[in-house]
């Protein structure tokens, strides 16, 4: 598939590079498959590196 447009930042940096949307699809996968974990099992503790990520966030990411 093409790739996007790129965007850059204010220094001229480009924000959408290959391993930036590779790195969200993982980070999305990983949200996703917490709270699953989370809805099947309440006491699960997700991982100390784990920051709870709202619906809201996660639906304007994935529109990104």
């Amino acid at each position: 598939s093409p790739s996007p447009e790129p965007i850059y930042d204010q220094q001229g940096k480009r924000q959408n590079t290959r391993e930036v949307r590779a790195r969200r699809k993982v980070e999305e996968q990983r949200h996703q498959l917490i709270a699953e974990l989370l809805a099947i099992n309440p006491e699960y503790k997700p991982p100390g590196d784990y920051k709870l990520v709202s619906t809201i966030e996660l639906i304007g990411n994935l529109n990104k």
